[in-house]
C-alpha cells in the first residue's frame, strides 16, 4: 500500500507542475540513450572482442605518403601496402608468423540498369587463414578445382604455375560476356594496354578487333593524365564530371593527341576540362580509330561494355552518348565485373574442364608464393633469328621437376625452368637452331599421330587409278 500511495503522490505532483515533469523525463531520456549510446561504441570498440582467432596477436603495416598534400591529416596519408612488398615481407620477417595483404578499391556493379559504385576489398589467399576466419560465402583460397590463365603471358606460365588450361583472351572475353549478357551482339573490352572488339553472331565471335599498338584509346593513357594532374585514378570521373566545357581533341594517334593536351592546357583549360574531353574523344579512338568500324548499326544492337577503364563513369558515359548516337535504340550493359570479366571467363572455361574428372595440376598457393628465379639480360640472351636483334631476357624459374638447359649459351642446372620475355614474335621463344629442331620433330609427331583431314582428302580421294579392272 505504501508504494502505490507514493505513486499516487508523485502523479498528483506532476499534474500540478506539467512543465517541469516534461523536462525532468526529457533529462532521464537523453542521459538514458547517451550513456547507452557511450557504453555502445565502448563495448564495441574497446571492450568486445574482435571476430577474429588471437585478435590480440593482429597488426596491421601500412605505407605512408612521403609527401603529403599540405595541411592534411596524417591518417589521410595512410597507403595500402602492395601484394608484392607483402610477399617480400613475410620472406624476410621473423616475428610474424603470417602475412594477409588486402587493398580497398571502387568497382562498377549493373544489373540491368545504370551502373553503380561499390566498395570492395582485393584480399591475398592467406587473409582468411591469417585472421582465422571463414568466408561468408563460397570457398576461399583452399580448394582450387581447376586453374586456367589468359592474358599475353598464358603460354608462358602454364607449367610454372600448374595451370590447366590456357585461354585465349578473346575466347575469355567472350565468355564472360555471354554467362551475363547471353543475347549480346559486341563486346567492347577496354583495358588497360589494348583495346578488343568482338561481334557475336549467335552465341560466338564471328569477328573481333585488337588494338594492342596504340595507347590513345586505353586506360594506361588515362591514367598517365590523371597521375600528371596528381589526381586518382579513382576520382577521375568526379574530376571529369565537374567540367562545365570541354576543348576538342584530335582522334587518333597517342603521340598527336599527348602533344594536342599539351597545347589545350597553354590556351588555358583546367585539368577537369582536359580530363572530360580526354573521356568523350575516347569512343573514337576505339571504335573508329583502333576498331575501324564505321557503321555500328551493322555490328549490332545490344552492346556490353568491359574491361577496367570500364569502371571509370566519365568513360562509360562518353560511350554511351556515342554509341547511342549511331545506333540510337542501342541496348548498352557495364559488365558486373568489367576489370574482371577475362578472368570470369577463363574461370568458366576452368569449369567446362573439371567436368572431364581430370586432376588439377596447380601446384598450390604455398608453392606459388616461395619461387625462386633468376632473370638475366645480356649479349647472350639477345636474339638472332632476323635483323631485329630483339633484346630478350630470360627468366628462370626453381622448381622442382625443372629440366634445365646445360645446353644453352646461359646454362641452367636441372630443376630449374626458363621463361623467354621480350621477344617480338614466336620465334623468340625458342633459344638455337637445336632448340628448334626438338620443337619442329615434336610438331611432326603431332601432326602424323592426327593428320589433317582436308590434305588426307586431297591426296587419296581424288588419286587416279593405277590399275582398270
Amino acid at each position: 500500500m505504501n508504494a502505490l500511495s507514493d505513486l499516487r503522490f508523485a502523479v498528483r505532483t506532476w499534474s500540478r507542475r506539467p512543465v517541469l515533469t516534461l523536462a525532468a523525463v526529457l533529462t532521464l531520456g537523453l542521459g538514458t540513450g547517451a550513456n547507452t549510446a557511450i557504453f555502445s561504441v565502448i563495448h564495441a570498440v574497446m571492450l568486445k572482442p574482435l571476430p577474429y582467432s588471437d585478435p590480440d596477436r593482429l597488426v596491421q603495416i601500412w605505407s605512408v605518403d612521403p609527401s603529403p598534400t599540405p595541411g592534411s591529416l596524417s591518417i589521410a596519408n595512410k597507403r595500402a601496402t602492395s601484394s608484392r612488398f607483402a610477399r617480400r615481407y613475410r620472406e624476410l620477417t621473423t616475428s610474424l608468423e603470417n602475412v594477409a595483404w588486402y587493398r580497398p578499391w571502387m568497382m562498377n556493379v549493373a544489373t540491368g540498369g545504370d551502373p553503380d559504385r561499390a566498395f570492395a576489398v582485393m584480399i591475398s589467399a592467406s587473409f582468411f587463414p591469417t585472421l582465422g576466419a571463414a568466408p561468408e560465402r563460397g570457398r576461399g583460397f583452399t580448394d582450387i578445382g581447376a586453374l586456367a590463365l589468359t592474358g599475353y603471358g598464358k603460354d608462358l606460365l602454364k607449367d610454372i604455375l600448374g595451370a590447366d588450361v590456357a585461354i585465349v583472351e578473346t575466347v575469355a572475353h567472350a565468355t564472360g560476356a555471354l554467362h551475363f549478357f547471353p543475347d549480346s551482339d559486341v563486346i567492347c573490352d577496354v583495358g588497360g594496354t589494348d583495346v578488343k572488339i568482338m561481334i557475336l553472331r549467335q552465341g560466338t565471335v564471328a569477328d573481333f578487333r585488337l588494338n594492342s599498338q596504340c595507347s590513345s584509346g586505353n586506360g594506361a593513357f588515362l591514367q598517365g593524365v590523371a597521375e600528371r594532374y596528381d589526381v586518382p585514378l579513382e576520382q577521375y570521373a568526379e574530376q571529369a564530371f565537374r567540367a562545365k566545357a570541354i576543348p576538342a581533341l584530335a582522334m587518333g594517334c597517342g603521340v598527336f593527341l599527348q602533344s594536342d593536351i599539351v597545347n589545350q592546357q597553354r590556351k588555358g583549360w583546367s585539368s577537369e576540362e582536359i580530363m572530360a574531353s580526354l573521356a568523350a574523344v575516347l569512343p573514337l579512338n576505339v571504335w573508329v580509330y583502333a576498331g575501324q568500324l564505321q557503321n555500328l548499326a551493322a555490328a549490332g544492337r545490344k552492346f556490353v561494355l568491359q574491361g577496367g577503364t570500364h569502371r571509370n563513369l566519365a568513360v562509360v558515359k562518353a560511350q554511351v552518348d556515342f554509341i547511342r548516337a549511331k545506333v540510337p535504340d542501342a541496348e548498352i550493359v557495364v559488365h558486373p565485373y568489367p576489370g574482371e570479366a577475362g578472368a570470369i571467363g577463363a574461370a568458366l572455361c576452368a569449369g567446362d574442364w573439371l567436368k572431364s574428372g581430370a586432376t588439377t595440376r596447380f601446384r598450390g598457393y604455398d608453392v606459388i608464393e616461395s619461387l625462386e628465379y633468376t632473370s638475366t639480360t645480356n649479349e647472350h640472351t639477345t636474339c638472332k633469328w632476323c635483323p631485329v636483334d630483339c633484346r630478350r631476357t630470360f627468366i628462370d624459374v626453381c622448381l622442382p621437376d625443372g629440366k634445365g638447359r646445360p645446353w644453352s649459351k646461359v646454362p641452367v642446372a636441372a630443376g630449374w625452368e626458363r621463361v623467354i620475355s621480350g621477344n617480338s614474335c614466336p620465334k623468340g621463344l625458342l633459344e638455337d637452331v637445336n632448340e628448334m629442331l626438338v620443337v619442329k620433330k615434336n610438331l611432326e609427331a603431332v601432326k602424323d599421330a592426327h593428320p589433317n583431314t582436308a590434305d588426307v582428302v586431297r591426296a587419296t580421294a581424288f588419286r587416279r587409278a593405277t590399275h582398270v579392272c
